[in-house]
């Protein structure tokens, strides 16, 4: 059975709302949550963005059952080799 996700963006929103986000997606039945780790905003109009690690934590201790992991890119867009 297909599981579903909701992507939560460090670079967009600060840290209590991406705990509201989480929350909220936990009630609404998704299966797991995928954080950004970036340490910049993609645009100059976003503000720093918040360390993915502290709001994982949150996330852990305002939820009870949603899976959480992050993800990352390496700045070529390739693999490491």
């Amino acid at each position: 059975m297909p599981k579903y996700g909701y992507t939560l963006y460090c670079e967009g929103n600060p840290p209590k709302d991406l705990v509201r986000q989480a929350v909220a997606a936990e009630e609404a039945g998704f299966d797991f949550l995928v954080i950004s780790d970036h340490y910049h905003p993609w645009l100059t109009s976003q503000s720093h963005s918040a360390f993915a690690w502290s709001v994982l934590g949150a996330v852990a201790q305002a939820t009870d059952r949603i899976e959480l992991a992050w993800r990352t890119r390496s700045f070529g867009g390739l693999p490491s080799q």
